[in-house]
């Protein structure tokens, strides 16, 4: 009994995951109801931005990336 409660309970914790996969195969995942049904949009992500090791400019045109 205790051990088809915890099995029951795996498959209840993994249905939103299916849900809202479902919901980005119909819409996108950069949709309104992809949001609205509790995922992130894409474009609403974090970008992250890289420095480079001096943290003054950027890799391609940093001296002190290409001398070390």
């Amino acid at each position: 009994m205790l051990t088809q409660i915890l099995e029951n309970e795996e498959d209840l914790a993994d249905y939103p995951e299916k849900i809202l996969r479902g919901i980005a195969y119909k819409f996108g995942n950069n949709s309104y109801e992809y949001q609205m049904a509790g995922g992130t949009r894409k474009s609403a992500r974090k970008r992250i931005v890289r420095q480079s090791k001096c943290g003054f400019c950027s890799r391609s045109t940093c001296f002190y990336w290409f001398a070390n």
